[in-house]
């Protein structure tokens, strides 16, 4: 499974448990080459069902505290490193302009205040961590940036690139491991295969 379709399963279970249609990216983030999170030139379609919202801000709270047809919300931990503006461009690796602002204290703290906003209002809350993998802890950026856990993120293929050392490697579930303990996951089972006999 690619990221892309890693964080569109997320987000499409995130849907269908809650009944609800909009998801919610930040400014300048990426989740992977599908018209939902890609606004702007390139996508012929504009994403009638995103919201995109500013981090840090407690407007962003705000929207998610009064809307009701958010299902979820979309976090890649690399925003940490430039919060509301686009990574750098490749440019930026050639003649080395590239900069960051990072403080770990006041991203966890806006990451804290965004679970509680989404634990309250029932809003699944997928950090998406397919590049990230487990770079930053063994938990992911949850535990990195001290975010109380109830879900492992979408990882993809990073989970089985080596990225992390297996021996401490707790095995993670991923965002859409709720359905395991859902009582419509019956729903979810594939019909048996029907075995037939050809002569």
């Amino acid at each position: 499974m690619s990221g892309t379709e890693a964080v569109m399963q997320a987000v499409r279970l995130a849907r269908y448990h809650t009944k609800r249609s909009h998801l919610a990216r930040f400014a300048g983030s990426y989740h992977g080459w599908w018209g939902e999170v890609q606004p702007g030139v390139g996508n012929p379609v504009s994403p009638h069902e995103t919201y995109t919202l500013a981090e840090m801000s407690e407007r962003t709270l705000h929207v998610l505290r009064t809307r009701r047809d958010i299902a979820c919300v979309l976090v890649n931990p690399l925003q940490a490193l430039h919060p509301n503006g686009n990574a750098p461009g490749d440019s930026a690796l050639v003649d080395s302009s590239r900069g960051a602002n990072f403080d770990r204290a006041a991203y966890g703290q806006w990451l804290k205040a965004l679970r509680d906003v989404c634990t309250e209002r029932g809003i699944v809350l997928i950090f998406d961590e397919v590049f990230v993998g487990f770079r930053l802890a063994a938990g992911g950026a949850q535990q990195y940036f001290g975010v109380p856990r109830r879900h492992g993120p979408p990882t993809a293929k990073s989970l089985a690139g080596g990225l992390a050392d297996r021996r401490r490697l707790r095995p993670q579930g991923l965002e859409c491991a709720a359905i395991a303990r859902s009582p419509r996951r019956r729903l979810l089972r594939p019909p048996a295969p029907s075995i037939r006999t050809l002569t």
